[in-house]
């Protein structure tokens, strides 16, 4: 487990659909809520297995702009991909 997500980027993304890291502003607060400590699985609708339904509805992700040597600091339970 950790506290802080930080990442630096090694190349551009300055426009979207480029690769871009995506987080769910937010989503920290119903991912913490929903949480299994120790392994991170978020709960569903009828329990933790895919077979219990779909993950909570986050709504649409941001897709972060990033120049090379960006800071981009982060809770650790922010949904994120990318």
């Amino acid at each position: 487990s950790f506290s802080l997500l930080v990442g630096i980027p090694l190349s551009e993304a300055l426009h979207e659909d480029t690769g871009n890291l995506c987080v769910w502003p937010g989503s920290h607060f119903v991912c913490h809520s929903k949480m299994r400590d120790p392994d991170g699985q978020i709960r569903r609708e009828a329990g933790w297995e895919p077979k219990d339904g779909p993950l909570p509805d986050l709504g649409p992700p941001t897709q972060l702009r990033v120049e090379p040597g960006d800071i981009i600091l982060a809770h650790s339970e922010l949904a994120h991909c990318g």
